[in-house]
């Protein structure tokens, strides 16, 4: 597995990240760093990447199993959380 380079710079200015393009909306002002929000600025692995780019190839996007296991999951975490 390849090392990840975490001293990578990635601008996410003019990408419409919350976190960068939107600072003097929630702040008032554009001069600040804005560490407001749980967002990261690093890229995801090469290998997320390439199985991205391979389940977008086919042409229909609709619901399959997988999903509907982490829709499930996730409600169920949510239903969880609400009672405690």
């Amino acid at each position: 597995m390849k090392k990840y380079d975490f001293d990578q710079v990635i601008d996410r200015r003019n990408t419409y990240s919350t976190q960068w393009d939107y600072i003097a909306d929630r702040f008032g002002r554009n001069d600040i760093l804005p560490f407001s929000i749980s967002d990261t600025d690093f890229s995801v692995p090469d290998s997320v990447q390439e199985a991205l780019k391979k389940r977008i190839e086919h042409p229909i996007y609709g619901i399959h199993v997988g999903i509907m296991t982490i829709i499930r999951t996730v409600s169920s975490i949510g239903s969880k959380q609400e009672i405690m």
